[in-house]
C-alpha cells in the first residue's frame, strides 16, 4: 500500500513530467530545435561520459557503474569496450575514450 508520501511524490513527479513536455513543444515548434529528440540526445550522451568516467576514471566495476547511473538517470541503451575503454552513446552516437587518469573520459 502506498503512504501519503509516496502518492504526493509520484503526483508532482507526474506534474513536473508533463510541465517538461509543455515546454519542449513550445521550444520545438518555435525554434529550429527537435525538441524532445535533441533532449533525449543529451542525456544520452551525458551518460555514456558518466559512464566512462565511472568504469576508467574511478576504476569501478560496470554493474556498480550501470546501478549508478539508473539511480540518477533515465537508462538509455550504451555500449561499452573495455578493451578499447570506450563507452559508445547509441542515441547520441557520440564516443567517449579513456585518454589517460590527468584528463579523464573524452569525446572522439
Amino acid at each position: 500500500m502506498k503512504t501519503n508520501v509516496q502518492k504526493f511524490k509520484w503526483y508532482y513527479i507526474l506534474l513536473l513530467f508533463i510541465f517538461v513536455l509543455i515546454i519542449d513543444f513550445c521550444y520545438s515548434k518555435y525554434s529550429n530545435s527537435n525538441g524532445i529528440i535533441d533532449t533525449v540526445t543529451i542525456i544520452s550522451n551525458f551518460q555514456a561520459k558518466q559512464i566512462c568516467s565511472c568504469l576508467f576514471v574511478e576504476q569501478n566495476k560496470e554493474d556498480y557503474c550501470q546501478k549508478w547511473v539508473a539511480a540518477n538517470y533515465l537508462i538509455l541503451p550504451l555500449e561499452i569496450d573495455g578493451r578499447a575503454k570506450t563507452v559508445s552513446s547509441k542515441l547520441g552516437n557520440k564516443i567517449y575514450y579513456y585518454k589517460n587518469s590527468r584528463n579523464g573520459c573524452a569525446q572522439k
